[in-house]
């Protein structure tokens, strides 16, 4: 994880930093890290949690870049022909068409909700 540190110092310092109404960072510059943080999060990059040999590792700060992303996103309407909600998350595929579904590796059934930021690996054939 030494590819991120400079990620983690960011979120570990916006998170001491939260109730103090973020003096530190800017909201934008906030809001942009957590996106970098998502993304990586979306394509498998990082992980929350990693198995090291047999036991499993928390990374911390990438929960602390989860929760601090619902503090600054607020809540608003999603739909498409199917369904319609209200959240703070878009849904991962909601922009998919048909070849992302092929180069992605896996299909998807409803009443599947899988939540941008959440890595799923390819389908064993």
């Amino acid at each position: 994880m030494n590819k991120y540190s400079n990620l983690k110092s960011k979120i570990e310092k916006i998170w001491e930093d939260r109730d103090l109404k973020f003096q530190s960072y800017s909201e934008l510059e906030t809001q942009k890290t957590i996106k970098e943080i998502l993304n990586l999060l979306d394509s498998g990059e990082i992980r929350v949690a990693e198995k090291n040999n047999h036991d499993w590792i928390v990374n911390e700060w990438i929960k602390k870049a989860i929760l601090l992303a619902f503090k600054f996103t607020k809540n608003k309407i999603f739909s498409d022909s199917i369904m319609r909600f209200y959240d703070k998350v878009p849904l991962k595929f909601s922009d998919f068409t048909e070849n992302s579904f092929k180069e992605g590796g896996y299909r998807v059934v409803p009443p599947a909700t899988v939540r941008y930021g959440s890595f799923i690996g390819k389908m064993l054939s």
